[in-house]
């Protein structure tokens, strides 16, 4: 497990920001320790959820990406692994225009969206087998109507463009 940790201010301007990472780590499940303050900043982002999220999913998505053409990010991480996240990062970004949640689990998110690969390639990661070269392709090809997809989500989507000014006091 990765720990870590922000003074409460740049927390908040990263969670303003609609930096996912930030937001995702809010609502993992019961990994912090006051439930009533966190649940009430939970409520708070749900209720002013933006396009910066969404924007923030397809940057992170294309980072990836790159990782996925980069020899060292491949030996590190694998292709597979690296699929995966990116799965996870682009359904999350369409379940935040598409469900106004926040949705960090894979599996979760396959309740809400479906897709033809990424099921086959997580069963393949999970019992630590090597997934085909046609099932990688078909994911790589699959993952890209996805962004798309988000693409055309940020265009259309009625969100605001970015999270409110809030008070700091509040918290």
């Amino acid at each position: 497990m990765d720990f870590v940790s922000y003074p409460i201010a740049d927390y908040l301007r990263l969670l303003a920001k609609g930096n996912g990472n930030i937001i995702e780590n809010l609502f993992e499940p019961k990994l912090y320790q006051n439930e009533r303050l966190v649940n009430e900043l939970q409520k708070i982002i749900l209720e002013s959820l933006h396009k910066g999220i969404l924007k923030h999913y397809l940057g992170y998505s294309v980072s990836l990406k790159k990782d996925m053409e980069n020899p060292s990010r491949l030996q590190r991480y694998g292709l597979d692994k690296l699929i995966l996240c990116r799965y996870r990062v682009l359904l999350a970004g369409l379940l935040v225009e598409k469900r106004k949640e926040i949705i960090y689990n894979l599996n979760e998110q396959h309740k809400f969206i479906k897709t033809d690969f990424c099921s086959d390639i997580l069963t393949h990661y999970l019992l630590h087998s090597d997934a085909s070269k046609p099932l990688l392709t078909n994911a790589q090809e699959e993952l890209e109507k996805l962004c798309d997809a988000l693409k055309r989500v940020i265009t259309q989507s009625t969100l605001p463009s970015s999270f409110p000014t809030i008070q700091l006091e509040q918290f």
